[in-house]
């Protein structure tokens, strides 16, 4: 199945020191704040940013993968065990929702697609080629 998961391919140099995932880990938009929504390139970065599912960190890219033997199921638990249950942008917090979009998100793009946030939209930045098996 195709899933986002984190890079720092297609990332600037400041971008690239700001990149704290593991390298492949699957990631989730963050419902951005207010601020970020009425100034995407301002100074708060959660409208700009993908989230890792395992570290909780932060990628300005992802790309598109196909993850062998990945299920929907597999995202909705990575998303759960992700989070804590609380409120994310003021909603309670809907794993399989969330799954849902992410994987409608990579469904859209080729593998190997690098993808960049735009508060809601979601936009290619750059191509990697990726290795047939």
């Amino acid at each position: 199945m195709k899933a986002l998961v984190a890079t720092r391919a297609a990332q600037s140099a400041a971008e690239r020191t700001e990149f704290d995932c593991i390298e492949g880990e699957l990631v989730w938009l963050v419902p951005p704040c207010s601020l970020s929504r009425r100034h995407p390139d301002g100074p708060c970065r959660c409208g700009r940013r993908f989230r890792g599912t395992f570290t909780d960190g932060e990628s300005a890219t992802a790309v598109v993968k196909d993850v062998p033997n990945l299920t929907r199921d597999d995202v909705v638990l990575a998303l759960r065990s992700s989070h804590d249950g609380s409120a994310a942008g003021g909603d309670v917090f809907d794993a399989e929702r969330v799954a849902d979009r992410l994987i409608e998100i990579a469904a859209r793009w080729p593998c190997g697609m690098v993808l960049e946030r735009r508060v809601d939209r979601i936009v290619p930045r750059a191509f990697i080629p990726v290795d047939e098996d």
